[in-house]
């Protein structure tokens, strides 16, 4: 008799998924053929790309003269790099604005996931819905507004400032206002990590600190905040991450004050004009990449060594701390949070599609519908470009969606629900992209697809591989956390009855995984949707997308017709959301 701890048993005769026949029969039936076209997709799309990323650091050949001669390698570039006092002015404010952005952030997640889960404050679904909603707008589009609103000549905030008479000036050009940037699109993140955790807390510590004479606000900051620290440290190495390897808002904010980051450092060697050291960039994303991997290695420690003692398995709710008189007080923070994330640029976005010019002098002039219009939305929509790039996005929005979505499903059956030889290597593999930068990889793919002979440059496909690959580590662990919860049995009662594998996988898998098969489909449209950093080394005219267009219009200076786009940017976002929540709920009503 197999002994099987409690926590695997559902059910009478049930067995280590190790046991499952299905396994058995797959493993005896040539299991290395049957993995190794999925290797052989998986090396193509994510492996060669960042290999000839690494090796054009290491040579002087051009992309399109890619004959990988290893006795010519040097270490020229890298000796360039470390020399120059350009890239280390650029790390220096890559490090410096992501530390601020992440305290920020985590000062405003942290607040809002305590409002929500240990307080009565009053509105805590509003206060919810707005620690969530600037995931929906991207930050670049965001930097964009706030570069009208805080400009330190024509910003509507200074210029409101100059009509009242005070002596403040704002300048969002500035390593500050990138940091305000960060912090406010990065908020969420923090916010979905905390709350968790404030949520399953134990209260006896808590309730003991009170009993203790320690007020309301003593016990949260010597009590509950130290206990959700692994939370917090997590989520502030994963928002410090994603602020590092960003390249749009320093673009759009970090430009005009000459003030360059390490992302947009690598997009002016690679896109400068006249075109600058494809080589040299190459070895600059390597050590982005290389400084990302050690921060991913110690947050993976801390979640690794994370303690749930403070979860209890009584099914006690923790006791609300009483805001009394501050409960108004502390919503009007959430608020304000949302109206300036959301509210304020849409604001802007809004005002500026419709005017005819950018300046604003004063503020009647702001409040005048005098000199407002249907020019710049009848000039994008009057646009070709503007239809090719609609056209592009949603195509590769869908095709990516479901794609991927299937993609995902057969790695994540093969890595989870066989004992196939190599399937850990499998999952090594996926694992790649989360280390690598948009733009590292949009010039890791740019460098090894440019030169094979199968004509995908230029076009749509490049892009969807590029999504796909780049977008495996979210999609294939949204599949995965379904799988993990179907317990093998079920497989095994269907393979006793007589059904084969595919059978098995078609009618009694996927139906069970599907909820989490449509979540990565949802979630890679909206990934493809709002990609912008890898997108921007791998378009032309044919293949160009939103994103692409509305940076192109912005570093052309067409505010108005960037602000039209941009508009229609988010509503494409809202539609996608919204057409999915649909289809869910069909779903759902269709299974019961």
């Amino acid at each position: 008799m197999l002994n099987i701890p409690k926590a695997t048993v559902s059910g009478p005769g049930s067995r280590k998924p190790t046991d499952n026949k299905l396994f058995i029969y797959l493993r005896k039936s040539g299991g290395f053929w049957i993995i190794l076209p999925m290797f052989l997709i998986l090396i193509f799309l994510i492996a060669y790309p960042y290999f000839t990323l690494i090796y054009g650091s290491f040579t002087d050949e051009p992309p399109r003269q890619l004959s990988f001669a290893f006795q010519g390698l040097t270490l020229e570039k890298y000796r360039l790099i470390f020399s120059s006092s350009e890239f280390w002015d650029a790390l220096g404010n890559t490090l410096t604005a992501s530390l601020g952005g992440t305290v920020l952030a985590l000062i405003i997640g942290v607040w809002l996931a305590w409002l929500t889960a240990r307080t009565d404050v009053i509105g805590k679904k509003i206060i919810g819905v707005a620690a969530i909603v600037p995931l929906f707008l991207p930050s670049f589009i965001g930097a964009l507004a706030w570069s009208f609103l805080g400009s330190p000549r024509i910003g509507i905030i200074n210029i409101f400032f100059r009509e009242f008479g005070l002596p403040i000036t704002i300048n969002i050009y500035s390593l500050w206002g990138i940091m305000f940037i960060f912090g406010l699109y990065y908020t969420p993140y923090v916010y979905m990590f905390t709350s968790g955790s404030l949520n399953r807390m134990d209260p006896t510590l808590e309730e003991a600190s009170a009993i203790s004479g320690a007020s309301n606000w003593q016990t949260s900051f010597r009590v509950t905040f130290p206990l959700i620290l692994p939370a917090i440290t997590s989520s502030a190495i994963l928002v410090y991450v994603l602020m590092f390897e960003i390249f749009s808002v320093p673009a759009i904010l970090g430009q005009p004050a000459k003030l360059y980051f390490v992302p947009t450092l690598i997009f002016q060697k690679v896109k400068g004009t006249p075109p600058h050291d494809l080589n040299l960039a190459c070895g600059m994303g390597i050590l982005l990449i290389v400084v990302v991997s050690i921060l991913l290695y110690i947050q993976s420690k801390i979640l690794r060594k994370r303690s749930f003692i403070t979860v209890a398995g009584k099914g006690i709710r923790p006791k609300e701390v009483n805001l009394r008189w501050a409960r108004i007080p502390c919503f009007i923070t959430a608020l304000l949070y949302l109206f300036l994330a959301v509210i304020l640029p849409y604001i802007i976005l809004i005002q500026s599609a419709l005017r005819d010019y950018v300046y604003i002098p004063d503020i009647a002039t702001f409040f005048s519908t005098a000199t407002m219009g249907l020019t710049n939305i009848q000039s994008v929509l009057s646009n070709s470009l503007f239809w090719t790039a609609l056209q592009n996005t949603v195509a590769l929005a869908v095709f990516c969606g479901v794609t991927g979505g299937t993609f995902y499903l057969i790695i994540s059956y093969m890595i989870h629900r066989t004992q196939l030889p190599g399937r850990q290597l499998m999952d090594y593999i996926c694992i790649l992209p989360v280390a690598v930068a948009g733009l590292v990889a949009g010039m890791a793919y740019l460098w090894a697809w440019i030169s094979l002979p199968i004509g995908i440059y230029g076009t749509v496909w490049i892009l969807m591989l590029t999504y796909i690959s780049r977008f495996t580590p979210q999609g294939l662990r949204a599949v995965s956390s379904s799988m993990t919860q179907i317990h093998p049995e079920l497989e095994e009662a269907s393979r006793i009855s007589g059904c084969g594998v595919m059978g098995t996988i078609w009618r009694i898998l996927f139906p069970l995984v599907k909820p989490g098969v449509f979540s990565a489909v949802t979630l890679i449209m909206l990934l493809c949707v709002r990609e912008l950093s890898a997108s921007i080394f791998l378009y032309t005219s044919k293949s160009i997308v939103m994103t692409v267009l509305v940076y192109d219009l912005w570093e052309s200076g067409s505010w108005g017709s960037v602000a039209v786009t941009a508009l229609c940017l988010s509503f494409v976002l809202l539609g996608l959301v919204i057409l999915s929540r649909i289809f869910l709920k069909s779903e759902l009503a269709g299974q019961k």
